[in-house]
């Protein structure tokens, strides 16, 4: 863990799906605050917003909406990935911290299923 500037870490992670959004029509967009320097854990705050921001594509339908929104908090941030997707049922809900638990019914794409999708 290390202290550094959260901004251009989570502007290198919305770069990496921008192509795919092309592809998908998707107006995807990113909304920051000045640096703001914080402890975290790269590597594992990298495979968080690969999943999350993978399943917002998985399930968001061409011509939808993602933006991630960073806002700095008294005591460090708020990030949010917003979509316009599927989104979950009740049950669905529920589950969705439950170890190997996927939803069902995803909108496929080729580039997520080429190994672009992560744990």
């Amino acid at each position: 863990m290390s202290e550094q500037d959260l901004v251009p870490f989570l502007k290198d992670i919305y770069l990496s799906f921008r192509e795919l959004a092309l592809q998908k029509e998707i107006n995807y967009q990113i909304s920051t605050p000045a640096p703001l320097y914080l402890w975290f854990d790269a590597y594992q705050l990298q495979k968080v917003f690969f999943n999350l921001i993978s399943n917002a594509f998985k399930y968001t339908h061409k011509g939808g909406s993602i933006d991630i929104v960073i806002k700095e908090e008294e005591a460090g941030a708020v990030i949010q990935v917003i979509d316009n997707g599927i989104g979950l049922t009740p049950e669905e809900s529920e589950r969705i911290f439950d170890l190997f638990y996927q939803v069902k019914d995803g909108i496929s794409s080729p580039a997520l299923s080429s190994g672009q999708e992560s744990d």
